[in-house]
């Protein structure tokens, strides 16, 4: 069921939103005026507010795609595409690698005009492993998903080689003596360690 909208202005929000409700009316095959109505009733907040503007004027909308076309133009960053765009350039995995393909796929979503090997090719950019990119490029795909696919799968067998790596071993420290002639003790104990 979709959940309420609360009037953010974050572009991938808002789609999704508008999606869950059309997936919800078609599940329930609903005509425009009753997911109008349904619609309705999740606004909340900042959207709410905003709709009782608009009822009040001459120019309420009497069915779905009559709000949803007001709420793109009121809600919906006129600057998204670009936001998405700047962020895009940005990203890196500066952390765990699920995370990063989260975030990545968010953006990807934001650009619907970004082709297959654009996507890739930023994808790979932003991974934090020079060894993990040089894999994934070797297998010479065209795919995202299957790059994300080779990506997990290095990096759970990263994880898996540094965990299981046995510790290096120290040498043990060496006891350093001061060449004094006239000290029998040091003599004592230089003697002492060669018959061991």
């Amino acid at each position: 069921e979709p959940i309420p909208y609360h009037g953010n202005r974050d572009a991938l929000q808002l789609d999704g939103w508008i999606r869950s409700v059309e997936r919800f009316a078609a599940f329930h095959k609903w005509d425009d005026v009753k997911t109008f109505y349904f619609a309705l009733t999740l606004l909340r907040d900042r959207a709410d507010a905003w709709y009782r503007t608009v009822e009040i004027g001459d120019k309420a909308p009497s069915n779905w795609l009559e709000l949803k076309r007001l709420i793109i133009e009121y809600f919906r960053p006129d600057n998204s595409v670009r936001i998405a765009r700047d962020k895009l350039c940005s990203i890196r995995q500066t952390g765990d690698l699920v995370a990063y393909i989260n975030e990545f796929m968010d953006l990807k979503l934001s650009l619907p005009g970004m082709n297959e090997e654009e996507a890739v090719d930023r994808f790979i950019r932003g991974l934090s492993l020079k060894r993990m990119r040089a894999y994934i490029r070797q297998n010479n795909t065209d795919s995202l998903q299957v790059v994300i696919r080779f990506a997990l799968s290095f990096d759970s067998a990263d994880k898996e080689y540094f965990e299981y790596m046995p510790p290096p071993r120290r040498a043990a420290p060496q006891q350093r003596y001061l060449d004094d002639p006239m000290d029998i003790d040091v003599l004592d104990e230089v003697n002492a360690m060669n018959n061991y």
